[in-house]
């Protein structure tokens, strides 16, 4: 009677073992999946950085090109401007020395 008791405790005892070592051995899998995750995250958010830089960089050229161009017509428009105002200057004065337009005016 005693004999059978031992193995009962012995065969308990390694199937604890077994059953600990499995656990440690899905723990180990556990913390080596949350590692890669953790590894693959940090790569993702790396590419996704320089993604975000590049784009900020091509934003900052795109519209100082935009700027350049606004400026650019502003003069253009400016200019115009300016330029037909002298000749509506230069017509007015023409058409009062000719009679054309009232000289108090």
């Amino acid at each position: 009677m005693n004999i059978p008791i031992n193995a009962e405790i012995v065969i308990m005892i390694v199937t604890l073992t077994a059953t600990i070592y499995k656990i440690a051995q899905l723990e180990a899998k556990i913390y080596k999946y949350v590692d890669d995750l953790a590894k693959n995250i940090a790569e993702r958010q790396s590419v996704t950085e320089k993604d975000l830089a590049v784009h900020f960089s091509v934003y900052e050229e795109r519209k100082e090109t935009v700027d350049y161009q606004i400026n650019s017509l502003n003069q253009k428009i400016d200019h115009k401007f300016n330029r037909l105002h002298g000749w509506i200057k230069d017509l007015q004065e023409f058409l009062k020395d000719h009679g054309y337009l009232n000289k108090e005016k």
